[in-house]
């Protein structure tokens, strides 16, 4: 077993790169802990989705890796510098379970586009990351953006949802309105 130092983070990030990725082989399996943060689904939906897009970068280095905690824990860059090295890596793996629950819940809004939308372009709504669904939920006003971005990740999820329901419904209903007046 090796033997830790009780050190800061911002001592752990000048270690030697050897020591350095020992500690974090370690760190980055240490069982999560939020230290009192609560779960991803209480946070607000602009900071989750802010979290969520470095999160899921496929690469990360420490620069982002303090960023996400700020972002998450809402502590300054030098608090998270100055917290113990391992509960700064049970923060850390706490903010990406949480952020993995956040994915799996997503993929229940997944859509799978028509073949009309696809050749009409839809894949270029994509590169607006989540802007595109702040902008309707606004409906297309700039001025309501903060207040959507500050609602709870939970409402907001809520809200999306029902809006696939009813999207799904809305076009399962045409469909069948559409076969009943063909064969009529």
């Amino acid at each position: 077993m090796t033997e830790f130092d009780d050190c800061s983070f911002k001592e752990y990030l000048s270690f030697e790169e050897e020591k350095r990725e020992t500690y974090k082989m370690f760190g980055l399996k240490a069982k999560p802990n939020g230290y009192g943060l609560t779960t991803a689904l209480d946070w607000e939906w602009g900071r989750v989705k802010d979290v969520q897009v470095l999160i899921n970068k496929s690469s990360l280095n420490y620069s982002e890796m303090i960023e996400i905690l700020t972002l998450a824990s809402k502590k300054t860059h030098d608090e998270i510098l100055s917290e113990r090295w391992d509960r700064v890596f049970k923060l850390y793996n706490f903010v990406v379970k949480e952020i993995e629950h956040i994915n799996e819940l997503e993929k229940q809004l997944a859509y799978d586009p028509e073949p009309d939308e696809v050749s009409a372009g839809i894949d270029a709504f994509n590169e607006m990351g989540y802007f595109v669904t702040l902008n309707r939920l606004a409906g297309g006003d700039p001025l309501k953006y903060k207040a959507i971005l500050e609602i709870g990740y939970a409402d907001i999820f809520a809200t999306l949802k029902l809006n696939n329901i009813d999207m799904q419904f809305q076009r399962n209903l045409m469909r069948q309105r559409e076969r009943k007046y063909n064969h009529a």
